[in-house]
């Protein structure tokens, strides 16, 4: 263990098996940025957030008025959940707290430049796609991160998508994970220590505890055993984990889509703005009526009513973290200056499909039309790039002539319709063509005729 960590810490040397954990050496504390307003809280361990909205006044709450409480982070798609999960990733880094974060999108890798000693955790074969540290993570060796995050202490980032869509493995992971936290915290214990805290933090948390399984856009192979297991894990660290150090946060885009039983102990709530009314009846439910559902409706996007550190509710403008945020939607402008050079381009495309949308018109009859070989030779096929050819009795068939008319007629409209280039209709006309006759050289020289013929 001594030497894994050693390697997360920027000694550069392999185990047995190969495995490489470098990432570059930091301190135990992160100084501050340049560009941090707030740099002067980094010392008095808080929770750096934004400013009230009512009185202009900073809202940087006591971390220890989170820890053991929990957090629901409520809001739809776009209104800053992200956003906050990095201010807060980066409070507890900034004052050397642990924390895991499930990362379902794979859009917090980034924290790693702005907490001390961040690493991602993902599949074995992703590790080229992350600088820094990297843990090869298998439903085999949590056990092994869960020690290394705790004795570090390190800020993990799990990132799901590099487990390729493997979504059975992602359950195993993550309830493997969770229950090995529990489990190192336990043995502290009973040693007759204290553990300290960590938090665990999950984003689009629906779905990995949905309300019915449906709701949950992870595909699973083995549903029950796969969705059952993280039930189980989520559940012991929500009812017990607050006296092993655990502080769950659990952010959801919809709230009427994530089990009620793992949100009903988080005591601290941020609701973000929501549209559809079924989720502002949840979101109404969840403050306890305290909030009116106009209020949440018309929030600007980084700004949220906040409950559980103080008496009433209160409406916060959230600080935009530091990290490079990358979940964020393409525009057009972005669209256009990547292709401008491109656009001549374009239109010739355009052209071409326009063209070859009205041609297939004109002769989609003849050409679905089956007629009867006059023999073997003028039998039609399939073609499978350069390999054998195979008889498919659903092919239209067509004697050498009449194959002769399909390309004659294709040309005269390929060439009114002002088509691109010569080689661009060559090679559709073959590909589309020439896949209803004999590719013998006889009838490539026919259609090559009258491609010539034609100008094609």
């Amino acid at each position: 263990m001594s030497a894994v960590l050693s390697k997360l810490r920027g000694e550069s040397f392999s185990d047995e098996e190969g495995s490489d954990y470098i990432t570059e050496p930091k301190s135990e504390r992160l100084p501050a940025l340049p560009t941090d307003p707030y740099a002067a809280a980094i010392d008095s361990d808080v929770l750096q957030l934004g400013s009230i909205v009512e009185t202009q006044e900073r809202f940087d709450p006591c971390m220890d008025d989170l820890l053991g409480k929990g957090m629901l982070l409520a809001g739809s798609q776009g209104t800053g959940k992200s956003n906050i999960i990095g201010l807060v990733a980066r409070s507890a880094g900034q004052i050397g707290m642990p924390f895991l974060i499930i990362d379902f999108k794979g859009e917090f890798y980034t924290l790693t430049d702005v907490v001390p000693n961040g690493i991602v955790a993902g599949h074995p074969d992703a590790s080229d796609q992350f600088s820094g540290g990297f843990f090869p993570l298998t439903s085999e060796n949590t056990a092994e991160l869960a020690q290394i995050l705790m004795e570090g202490p390190f800020q993990v980032i799990l990132d799901v998508p590099s487990y390729n869509g493997d979504n059975d493995e992602v359950a195993a992971v993550i309830a493997n994970l969770l229950h090995a936290l529990m489990d190192w915290s336990k043995d502290i214990k009973r040693q007759g220590g204290d553990p300290w805290p960590c938090l665990v933090i999950t984003d689009e948390a629906h779905n990995f505890l949905p309300e019915r399984k449906p709701l949950s856009a992870l595909v699973m192979q083995r549903p029950d055993e796969s969705f059952g297991s993280m039930t189980k894990a989520y559940s012991r660290m929500a009812n017990t984990g607050r006296s092993f150090g655990y502080t769950l946060l659990l952010a959801t885009q919809r709230l009427p889509n994530i089990a009620k039983w793992s949100i009903a102990n988080l005591q601290t709530k941020v609701i973000l703005a929501h549209a559809e009314k079924n989720d502002l009846n949840a979101c109404e439910v969840e403050t306890g009526g305290l909030v009116d559902k106009e209020v949440i409706k018309r929030l600007q996007q980084g700004t949220g009513v906040v409950m559980g550190f103080t008496h009433d509710p209160i409406i916060v403008h959230f600080d935009k973290q530091l990290a490079r945020h990358v979940s964020v939607t393409p525009k057009v402008a972005h669209l256009k200056k990547q292709f401008s050079h491109s656009r001549s381009q374009q239109q010739d495309i355009s052209k071409f499909m326009s063209t070859k949308y009205q041609s297939s018109l004109a002769v989609n009859e003849y050409v679905n039309t089956p007629v009867e070989p006059v023999n073997d030779r003028e039998c039609p096929v399939n073609i499978h790039e350069g390999e054998e050819t195979i008889n498919d009795q659903n092919t239209p068939k067509f004697t050498p002539e009449q194959s002769a008319e399909v390309l004659k007629a294709y040309g005269i409209l390929l060439k009114s319709g002002q088509a691109p280039t010569r080689n661009a209709l060559r090679i559709w006309l073959y590909e589309n063509v020439s896949k209803a006759w004999n590719t013998s050289q006889k009838n490539y020289d026919v259609f090559k005729a009258i491609c010539d013929e034609y100008g094609l």
